[in-house]
């Protein structure tokens, strides 16, 4: 009876105690002012008034602006640094003000003595001071803590500058005595959304890019319904006239026809392979999309970089993009090959037709970004990304039509991705130059292939040991926030002579090398299986490898990372082409298979399609979002999934409407009708089909 007369008395003294604590001081912030009756804009100033007088009333339209604003952080110290409020509570506003939604950016004043702590901390013992976790060491693994973004419900009227302003002085910025610990303010224009923005207004570019997109409907759906009620199609032969050209049932048959066999090569495994890549690709950057918004459990994700058996999953992700340079490389050799073994072609031919093959569908997304996409959404972050991207096709569209934008975009650039494009462009350039000399003078092709390595291997090893460059992209959350100003995204990652190796020398001489070797008799089951493996192993050894580069506490050494810089793109090459080899001139097995199923064809005939409008969605979902999210593996599956199903169906009309048709109205147009009035057995309408999916395979990223 006794120890619970001391219990209660100890609660007593704790609550007399708690009493003291003021709660409408404590935390790190406070509610801020959403009006400022002593703003310099008069306007500002008199909607200011209006709304002041509104809530002292407690009048509907001005508690419903003071509802829709961020009171206070909510979980701060596990990373979610964006308020968000209510967006749609506060633009629904628009009498007798018109509201405007702003994100305000405040950098919390970290007192001194508190950056004493390793800045690579991973777990933080609860007994410290709150301000050890919140100080940022310039960890590139951490989130910022000591950065945060609220919400503010405001009068149009107002511009940044006034909420600004406004903020500051009632955060007492500049003065001794300040009333939070906040030790700067600011407010970005694109950080603001009203409903009435004239971005959502159509321009006369607006209106030209849809009805061009209307007339393209309109004209491919009347082909294809007339070449259905007039024509009989077998499936195999090619367009005859303008209205099978621009047919989508041609379109959609060619879809799901395997390939034949190239100079009696099977490669039909390569449409497993590239489904599987597109598919991981889809993935990580969905995983990119997660690090551009605001997780709940950043720590996990932080955690996670930090242990290997997490990080090696992750680490290296970019490698998938390795696998369609590199049989973007083999297949060139094998075709281009296949054509100098004929006769001669003309490289500018050759640029020509990949020019036609990727530009029509590369434009129709480009001009997409540069005008409708803004128009078809909202969201807290709506103007800050989407409306960013829209003004960079606007300003740069055309650096990305000619395929130098991994080169003059830098973070300009228009359509993020599109790096690939042009840095494939570009070394399927020099590739075509070098299989004309190789197929003309053997010896001499070897040995300028032989150059390019080492030269293409010089390039990264002296640019990461003379700047101090990570051995590879990083893919920590600051570095998928400012994307287009990262240093090795930028100089690095996206530049095309740094992709030498692994394309130019690795994946071409493969290519060219299957071509010569294309009578070698099968190769029997032990070897088959020692050649698959081994290069399983070389490309999974390579992948998990990365892993030990993402853990910020692992000591720097400029010279191994110059060394795996130079090489791991290259390696990981070489575990392709003994992939590919075996897979082509191996005994039949489950995997080759697999790999060969009827099922990967359309998707990986549609992956060029895929790899332009995957991103639409994924965009728009992070910039919609109007609460935070958490990370974790099943929902990151599941919008991964969600991405695939909504990309597969846009990139199916991309393919039905522009690409299919265009490709074909350019074979049609290239080829004389005499061409065509000759081909009169199977064998020949065979021949036929096959040089035209060779150009497709050829093309496809």
């Amino acid at each position: 009876m006794g120890g619970c007369w001391v219990g209660l008395l100890l609660a007593a003294v704790l609550v007399t105690k708690g009493s003291a604590l003021d709660w409408e001081t404590h935390g790190f912030l406070g509610p801020l002012p959403i009006a400022d009756p002593q703003s310099l804009n008069p306007a500002c100033r008199e909607d200011s008034i209006l709304l002041a007088a509104a809530l002292e009333n407690r009048t509907l339209w001005a508690e419903q602006m003071w509802d829709a604003s961020a009171k206070s952080p909510v979980g701060l110290l596990t990373g979610t640094g964006l308020q968000y409020g209510n967006f749609d509570e506060c633009l629904d506003v628009q009498q007798p003000l018109t509201s405007q939604y702003c994100l305000v950016t405040l950098e919390l004043d970290v007192p001194p003595g508190y950056d004493t702590l390793d800045p690579e901390t991973e777990r933080y013992p609860p007994t410290l001071s709150a301000w050890y976790k919140i100080h940022f060491g310039k960890s590139k693994a951490k989130q910022r803590l000591d950065k945060m973004k609220m919400a503010l419900c405001v009068p149009a009227s107002c511009g940044p500058e006034d909420i600004e302003a406004s903020v500051s002085r009632y955060l007492g910025l500049g003065q001794k005595n300040k009333s939070r610990p906040v030790l700067r303010v600011s407010v970005e224009e694109s950080a603001c959304s009203r409903l009435d923005d004239p971005a959502y207004n159509f321009t006369v570019g607006d209106l030209v890019f849809c009805a061009v997109m209307l007339a393209v409907f309109l004209l491919v759906t009347t082909a294809t319904v007339y070449d259905l009620a007039v024509y009989d199609y077998d499936g195999n032969s090619p367009p005859a006239n303008y209205v099978q050209c621009l047919s989508a049932y041609r379109g959609l048959k060619s879809l799901f026809r395997k390939d034949q066999g190239v100079a009696e090569l099977d490669l039909s495994t390569l449409y497993g392979i590239h489904a599987f890549a597109f598919a991981f690709i889809v993935l990580g950057h969905r995983f990119g999309t997660y690090m551009c918004t605001t997780i709940i459990n950043y720590e996990d994700v932080e955690y996670m970089f930090r242990h290997y058996w997490l990080s090696m999953w992750t680490g290296h992700m970019d490698l998938f993009c390795d696998i369609f340079f590199f049989l973007s490389a083999f297949l060139l050799g094998v075709i281009l090959s296949l054509q100098l073994d004929k006769s001669y072609i003309s490289p500018l031919k050759v640029y020509i037709h990949r020019l036609i093959r990727l530009l029509p569908a590369y434009a129709t997304v480009v001009f997409f970004y540069a005008t409708v996409y803004y128009k078809l959404g909202s969201g807290p972050i709506w103007n800050a990304v989407v409306k960013q991207e829209q003004d960079q096709c606007r300003d740069y569209w055309w650096v990305n039509l000619v395929f130098l934008n991994n080169y003059l975009g830098g973070d300009k650039m228009c359509l993020l991705q599109s790096w690939y494009i042009a840095c494939d462009f570009q070394l399927f350039l020099a590739g075509t130059l070098l299989l004309i000399l190789l197929n003309r003078r053997p010896v001499l092709g070897l040995s300028a292939s032989g150059l390019l390595l080492i030269v293409a291997s010089l390039a990264p090893f002296l640019g990461t040991l003379w700047y101090n460059r990570p051995a590879l992209l990083t893919f920590y959350k600051g570095m998928w926030e400012k994307v287009r100003t990262d240093d090795l995204y930028v100089s690095v990652y996206s530049q095309a002579h740094y992709r030498g190796p692994g394309y130019l020398v690795v994946g071409v001489l493969a290519g060219y090398a299957v071509f010569r070797g294309r009578s070698t008799t099968q190769l029997p089951r032990t070897k088959s299986w020692l050649l698959l493996v081994t290069g399983l192993l070389i490309c999974f050894l390579t992948y998990w490898s990365g892993a030990l580069y993402t853990d910020p506490a692992r000591p720097y050494r400029p010279l191994e990372a110059s060394v795996y810089a130079a090489t791991n793109h290259t390696v990981f090459a070489l575990g392709l082409a003994l992939i590919l080899t075996s897979l082509i001139f191996g005994t039949k097995t489950f995997i080759s298979d697999i790999f060969s199923w009827q099922g990967f064809v359309p998707l990986s005939k549609l992956s060029y399609s895929m790899y332009l409008v995957h991103n639409i969605p994924q965009i728009a979902a992070a910039a919609a979002a109007r609460t935070p999210s958490k990370f974790d593996i099943y929902g990151l599956i599941s919008w991964t999934i969600s991405d695939l199903t909504l990309g597969l169906l846009l990139s199916l009309v991309l393919f039905l409407y522009i690409e299919t048709p265009c490709r074909y109205l350019f074979k049609h147009l290239t080829t004389a009708k005499s061409e065509h009035q000759s081909v009169k057995t199977s064998e020949d309408v065979k021949e036929v089909k096959e040089e035209s999916d060779w150009s497709y395979r050829l093309t496809n990223p």
